[in-house]
């Protein structure tokens, strides 16, 4: 039976994840980390390795600090994703939908919520939509 994982780390916005248990995850199918302003790119490739090929739900919610390399690394270990959040990350870009576009996870992908991303072109939409 998958196990759901949820995490909200409430009251100081000095939350660090320098120590994020990501050995915890490993059975990980269904992450959603809200807040996650201070959430490391070093942390989210622990995450990736940790339970990445188990992952079918996602979502980094408010990632400021990600990358696009990080989310790559993600989605090359994540080949189960269904469902992808990365809403609030406002560095979201045309770059970051070619990377999902071209990643392992597409054929599977049934949603994927960038709200709030800012660097979204009709270009990039259009390039996305019709990519293979």
């Amino acid at each position: 039976m998958p196990f759901a994982f949820t995490t909200k780390y409430q009251g100081s916005p000095n939350v660090s994840f320098t120590n994020f248990p990501t050995h915890l995850l490993t059975n990980i199918t269904s992450l959603q980390i809200h807040r996650t302003k201070y959430l490391d790119n070093r942390t989210i490739k622990d995450i990736a390795n940790t339970c990445g090929s188990r992952l079918r739900n996602l979502a980094l919610i408010d990632a400021l600090y990600m990358t696009d390399p990080t989310l790559q690394y993600l989605l090359s270990h994540a080949s189960k994703l269904e469902v992808l959040s990365l809403k609030g990350c406002i560095w979201v870009s045309d770059t970051t939908l070619s990377i999902i576009a071209h990643s392992p996870c597409i054929s599977r992908l049934q949603t994927l919520d960038l709200t709030g991303a800012k660097g979204l072109t009709d270009a990039g939409m259009h390039a996305f939509e019709t990519s293979p």
